[in-house]
Parts: structure tokens; sequence; C-alpha cells
């Protein structure tokens, strides 16, 4: 199974949307850490914070707007939109942190509008993927763009780091020229990537009026509730994205506890390889397996990887480190399946004009889950200490596995 498809194997449309992509990925990933070490060099600590709180604060504000704005008009045009926008914040960024004093609002507000592009554009980018290629490719499809997500995930983060090194202004600058990229990449598509129109009344959620504003901006909340096996799945992604976060963050926090500061590259470099060798894994068993038996799959596993850590955590440092690594690992090598399993779902069962408000949904809950795994973690390491923090995350996967059986109407609907 390849990454990535032999030259000509899919449609000219999707090869010039995953090379859009990974493009803007790069600037993405990048600037996700740039921006925080240049906010940290620049303002105090308090101020730095204001910054990545004020993209975080964007994706939950933005989130419904943009799943509208994806079932409302060509998704193309939102892609390529949404990525000239970001070019802009990018060189506002780099303009400002080029200053001697760059005045704290603006960097704020174009750390504000440069998350709330990417939501718009994540939205429109899932709902166009189905559309781009045959539906017998799809799960090889989505497989490559996991597995370029992941290698992106890996040097991203790097070449954003030394390019803060060289000049905080620089990543900036390369940000804004990937997603020039990006847009002309875009540009090139040929399919307008309109959503059909929906019929009168099938665009409101329950209870808020046939077409109404209120019901449209819901939908994708309501099409979650609705749909039994989309309930159960998206219950678990979320405490599973809490665990996430807060697997991640107890890690880095306990090593960096006792000194060992290459443990973190150690881990995150083995979260990257995980998520690599998941997007061939994906290939192979996100077209076979249910989305519910992939979730469930993945939430038991968490159970006991987490289980694991928090009866090792007391243990010597390189005892510990050298059990971290191969655990984040296989945490990471199921995220794939789940996430290929459910976009399959998601395009045979969800009308192409939901999709939008679909996947805004989801993201905004993900948002809003992510950065409580941290605080939940922070807080009993503050107290009870590493054990305790791991065993928590080990129950809420353990809740997630339960909820993705049981709120379906069947484990393989």
């Amino acid at each position: 199974m390849r990454l990535l498809p032999p030259t000509g194997s899919w449609p000219r449309d999707f090869r010039l949307h995953f090379a859009a992509r990974l493009s803007a990925g790069l600037g993405s990933q990048g600037t996700y850490v740039a921006t925080p070490l240049v906010a940290l060099l620049t303002f105090s600590p308090a101020q730095a914070a204001l910054v990545t709180a004020a993209s975080y604060l964007s994706t939950l504000l933005v989130g419904v707007p943009a799943g509208l704005l994806a079932d409302h008009t060509s998704r193309r045009r939102v892609m390529a939109g949404a990525e000239a926008v970001q070019l802009i914040a990018m060189l506002g960024l780099a303009g400002c942190f080029a200053s001697a004093s760059p005045p704290l609002a603006l960097v704020c507000a174009l750390s504000f509008v440069n998350g709330a592009m990417f939501a718009v554009f994540g939205a429109a980018s899932s709902s166009a993927v189905p559309d781009l290629v045959d539906r017998s490719e799809l799960t090889g499809a989505l497989s490559a763009m996991q597995g370029r997500d992941a290698v992106i995930s890996v040097i991203g983060p790097v070449i954003g780091a030394a390019l803060v090194a060289v000049a905080p202004w620089l990543p900036f600058v390369v940000a804004a020229a990937t997603f020039g990229t990006a847009v002309l990449l875009l540009a090139g598509i040929s399919q307008p990537l309109h959503p059909r129109p929906s019929p009168d009344g099938q665009d409101a959620a329950p209870g808020t009026g046939p077409g109404s504003r209120r019901g449209r901006a819901v939908r994708g909340f309501s099409l979650i509730l609705a749909q039994p096996v989309l309930r159960g799945v998206v219950a678990a992604q979320v405490l599973l994205s809490l665990v996430l976060t807060g697997s991640f963050f107890t890690v880095i926090a306990v090593l960096s506890q006792r000194g060992v500061v290459i443990g973190s590259g150690a881990v995150t470099a083995a979260m990257g390889a995980g998520l690599l060798l998941g997007s061939v894994l994906a290939g192979r068993v996100g077209g076979r397996w249910s989305v519910t038996h992939a979730v469930l799959v993945q939430a038991l596993v968490w159970t006991g990887c987490m289980g694991l850590l928090a009866l090792w955590a007391p243990v010597a440092t390189w005892s510990l480190l050298a059990l971290m690594v191969p655990v984040l690992a296989l945490m990471w090598l199921l995220v794939p399946a789940s996430r290929v399993a459910l976009e399959l779902w998601i395009a045979d069962r969800v009308a192409r004009e939901e999709r939008g408000r679909l996947q805004s949904g989801r993201g905004v809950l993900m948002a809003v889950a992510s950065p409580l795994g941290p605080t939940l973690s922070g807080l009993l390491l503050a107290g009870p200490g590493a054990p305790a923090a791991f065993a928590v995350l080990a129950a809420a996967s353990l809740l997630a596995a339960v909820l993705v059986t049981l709120l379906p109407r069947s484990l393989g609907s």
C-alpha cells in the first residue's frame, strides 16, 4: 500500500487538491510552533498566551458559519479564498514581528483571522474530497491524505522552529508562500464543487422551522444527534480528543519534571511514526471495518495504553521513557483507521449539501474538548500525580468505548 499514488492514477482535480493541502499544511504546521515561540520572545507570557488563545477561540466562533458557507457556495472558491486570507494574515504577522514593538492587539487579531480561515478551509476541504475521486478509490485517497498529514506533522514544526532561529518574521513569510502556492493549485481545479441546494424544509433542524436561519446554522449538530451511529462515534471521538491532548501533556510534563529534555523529542517522533504507519494500515482496514468497530478498537487499545502508563508512572525515568515511546506510537497507529472509516461513512450516508455543516459541527465539539485534556491533566499532576492523571485518561477512553457501543442502535450499523 503506497502512501502516495502513482502519477496519474487519481483524477487531476484530486491531485491538485492533495498538493494544495500539502503546501498549506506545511505553512500551518510551521506557524503552529512558530507563533507561540515568537510571541514568547516578543511579549510577556500572559500576553503570548492571548495570541495563542485568539487562534483557538476563532475555531469555536467561526466553526458553524464555516460549515454553512461550505454548504451554500462553491467549495473550491471557499478553499481558495480562505488560503488567500491566510496569506495576507501571514504577511501581516511577518510585518508585526519584524518591527521593534509589534502591537499586541494586531497580533491577536491576525492570529484570530488565521485560525478562523483554517476552520473555513477545513470544512470546505473535507466536504469536497468525496466529489474529487470515485467511491472505489476513496479509501486509498483518504489513507494517502492521512499519510501526507503525518509527514507534515513531523517536518512542519521542525522547519518552523528552525526558521524562528534565523529570524522571528521568517516562518510567516515562508507560510505566506505556501498559502499562495495553495491558492494557485486550488484555482486549477476544474470542478466548482458547488453543493446541490437542499429541498425546502430538509435543511432545518427539528423545531426550528423549514429552511430557517437557525435551522441551517445548527444542522450539523442536529445531524449528529439524529444519526445513532454518528452520535455514538462523535461522542466517543470527543472523549478521545480529550485523552489525546491530555496524555501528550502528561507525558511531556512527567519527562520535563525528571529533566529528560530529549524524551519530548522521542515521544513526538514516536507519535509521528505511529501516525505514518497507521495511514498504511488505514488503507487496508479503513474500508473493511465499520466506523463503530474502528473507534471501539481505538478506545479499547487507548484504555490499555493509559492503564499501562498509570501502573508504570512511578518507575525509573529511562524505563518509563522506554515504555512511553511504543505506547504513544501504538495509540497514534490507530488514529488514521478510525478517521478514514468515519469519512467513508459520511461520504456514503450524508447528503453532499450537508457535509460542510456536519464537519464543522464535529470540529467545534473537538475544539471544545481538546483544551480540557491538558487542563484536567494539569490539575491531577498538581495533586495526586502522574499515575492518577493516566488512570483518569484510561477511564475516559473506556467511557468512549462504552458510548460508541451503546449509543448506536447496533455495533455493525
